[in-house]
């Protein structure tokens, strides 16, 4: 397994005591912040590359079922979820095992996003044993908070915005997600009602977007939008 090249945490974490919203914007922050230090300046998202960047191997659960001699439902159960789990081990060593196999293969980006944001949330210095005794509000408030930086590190909202991909089919094309996903996103630029109001890290990853495509030899029209 590769040395991971990038220091966490890339900003000290917030209180405690937080709200969903909160939880959800701290997380939207992060995935932003984790995308400038990767150098991110085009769609769709290089999972790889961020995985190399943490140190982080993915595995497929039908390579640990083929290694265990189980099948891939024994290894989905042993794991405790049919989607995937981030691990990691005494010696340092992180894995992410996710299912290959499922009926919704356009899936299996978001699973990876969503581990990497446990990682990168540092919700993984929590021991197994500690995590089963969390209260339950908790726990979802880190699930939720895995969620949010998920949504944007695959669809980064800002970005979508200014290039003019708003409607879910641009967006499924852009970035590679579900359709769920997709029309997820087209109803939260639905709700803005034409305006965006971005925070300075959203502008600061867009710029790097926008001089990239301006080096590209046709470079990428965005349509005009009222940003505030």
């Amino acid at each position: 397994m590769s040395k991971p090249t990038m220091l966490l945490p890339l900003e000290p974490p917030p209180s405690p005591v937080l709200t969903k919203k909160e939880a959800c914007q701290y997380a939207h922050k992060l995935a932003d912040k984790f995308m400038l230090a990767l150098g991110v300046s085009s769609l769709p998202f290089d999972l790889h590359a961020a995985l190399k960047a943490l140190g982080i191997r993915a595995v497929p659960y039908s390579e640990l079922a083929s290694v265990l001699c189980e099948t891939v439902q024994r290894v989905a159960d042993c794991w405790q979820t049919k989607d995937g789990r981030i691990l990691v081990y005494e010696d340092g060593t992180t894995l992410i095992a996710y299912n290959d196999c499922t009926r919704s293969p356009d899936r299996i980006p978001w699973t990876i996003a969503h581990e990497i944001a446990h990682f990168v949330l540092g919700h993984t210095a929590y021991t197994t044993v500690e995590l089963n005794s969390l209260p339950d509000e908790i726990y979802d408030l880190m699930e939720s908070e895995a969620d949010a930086f998920a949504a944007e590190l695959l669809a980064p909202k800002f970005v979508l915005y200014v290039f003019g991909l708003i409607d879910a089919a641009s967006v499924c094309r852009a970035c590679r997600i579900s359709g769920e996903a997709s029309d997820y996103v087209e109803r939260f630029f639905q709700c803005l009602h034409g305006r965006y109001y971005p925070k300075p890290y959203e502008v600061l990853l867009c710029s790097r977007f926008l001089r990239a495509a301006a080096a590209l030899p046709n470079g990428m029209r965005r349509r005009k939008r009222e940003v505030s």
